[in-house]
């Protein structure tokens, strides 16, 4: 016989914690992506994946299905010398498809009307 779970909720959000880190390594990201080194953008777009990755199961399993697909190209890719240019344009489909997911997630940018009121 299983015990039933109470419904709880945490005392504690970590929500605020998380769209900092996301934040810093968005920083990271576009410093290294600037400089040119795709494999620090590889493993800094693997760290985004690790942080969006329970909203992009709770939101759609296509999101998972996606993220392993272009995960496999950009690996294949990593292999193959002098496919620089290839690799950018994979990984610059990763950071897309990251942005939807925190987008998706209610924890990107929030876009109001204009003609809303700023107080509730």
């Amino acid at each position: 016989m299983a015990s039933e779970q109470p419904d709880v909720i945490s005392a504690f959000n970590e929500a605020a914690f998380q769209v900092q880190r996301i934040h810093n390594i968005w920083l990271d990201l576009r410093k290294n992506r600037e400089r040119g080194n795709l494999l620090a953008c590889k493993w800094i777009l693997d760290s985004l994946e690790l942080e969006l990755y329970y909203d992009a199961k709770k939101l759609s399993e296509d999101y998972l299905i996606r993220l392993e697909k272009i995960n496999k190209e950009i690996d294949s890719i990593s292999l193959i010398k002098k496919s620089g240019g290839l690799l950018y344009i994979k990984l610059m489909e990763k950071e897309k498809l990251l942005r939807e997911i925190l987008q998706e997630s209610g924890k990107g940018s929030t876009y109001k009307r204009k003609d809303e009121d700023e107080l509730d």
